[in-house]
């Protein structure tokens, strides 16, 4: 009798184990894919800033004029589009409810992807831009009237 209730105890203390277990995958694992996705959706936002004030800075200087920049991609890509520089970002799950603008910036949200486009009114942004996953130098140039060109150097 003794060996049986032995026998219980420990198949009790495998399935507590093994609940546990799951309610830390079922739980965890989202939440820390959506930390994930934040933190790459902030490091986007912030080079965006980062562009944002260089842009102008080139534009109101001469042509000719450049600068350059360093970034990390690890999520998403960024592109040159109509006239804009865009970053889009793909997500699990919509962390961004609703669309809005930071200065120049424009969020758009969607379920599980997302835009932010740097876009101007009195600046062209021109180039062939299409970059993903990696670590890059960033090229912008004052190419006169009004235009920038943003590229990989």
């Amino acid at each position: 009798m003794k060996g049986i209730s032995e026998f219980i105890s420990y198949a009790l203390v495998i399935l507590l184990a093994a609940s546990a277990l799951a309610i830390v995958v079922t739980v965890g694992l989202p939440t820390l894919q959506q930390s994930r996705e934040v933190a790459s959706f902030d490091m986007g936002f912030n080079n965006m800033q980062q562009f944002d004030s260089m842009i102008k800075e080139v534009a109101s200087e001469g042509q000719g004029s450049s600068r350059s920049v360093q970034i990390n991609v690890n999520i998403g890509k960024y592109s040159t589009i109509n006239n804009s520089l865009v970053f889009t970002y793909y997500t699990t799950k919509s962390f961004i409810q609703n669309s809005t603008a930071y200065g120049n910036i424009r969020i758009m949200a969607g379920y599980n992807t997302g835009n932010l486009t740097l876009q101007y009114d009195n600046i062209n942004i021109t180039g062939s831009l299409n970059i993903q996953t990696g670590s890059y130098m960033i090229c912008m140039q004052n190419m006169g009237t009004a235009t920038v060109n943003v590229k990989v150097c």
